[in-house]
């Protein structure tokens, strides 16, 4: 069965908030960064950082690891996006309301499976109506496989964020 995301496990709702939150302006991320050294921040404080240069080249150096990255003659905005960041406060977003979030919209009752087809979590109602013939799974079954797959994605880059 479903665990509602809010309500029965607010430290990890709390552990969410805190990877969301910028650690220069203490806020949430506003179009959010990411430097090579993969730390990421807001792109206004970003602009705010003091630049070293040497010789013709300036470089600004991270606020969390302190490494030094050559600024990009286009500016901060040449840093990649945290696209991930962007995703994951729009699901805190969407996810506030947890009564919203484990209840299915069109028929009130509990949202128990995860449609692979779809791409989506349904309840038993919409899994007969509407995905009748496609691949399902419980949504504790599937989250646990998805977690395994993230952390095997992860591992490559944990080890090239050490070597940094």
């Amino acid at each position: 069965m479903a665990t509602k995301p809010s309500s029965s496990s607010p430290g990890l709702r709390l552990k969410l908030e805190k990877e969301l939150t910028c650690p220069v302006c203490l806020d949430h991320y506003t179009n959010p960064k990411t430097l090579p050294c993969l730390h990421s921040f807001c792109q206004h404080c970003l602009e705010g950082l003091p630049l070293d240069k040497k010789s013709e080249t300036y470089y600004l150096s991270c606020p969390t690891c302190r490494h030094r990255t050559e600024f990009p003659e286009e500016g901060v905005g040449a840093f990649p996006v945290a696209f991930t960041l962007n995703n994951l406060h729009s699901l805190l977003e969407r996810t506030s309301n947890p009564q919203e979030a484990t209840s299915c919209s069109d028929h009130g009752k509990a949202l128990e499976l995860f449609c692979e087809t779809c791409d989506r979590v349904i309840c038993v109602t919409c899994q007969v109506r509407n995905h009748k013939h496609h691949e399902y799974d419980l949504i504790t079954d599937s989250y646990t496989k998805d977690c395994l797959k993230l952390r095997e994605c992860m591992s490559p880059v944990e080890g090239k964020k050490e070597a940094l």
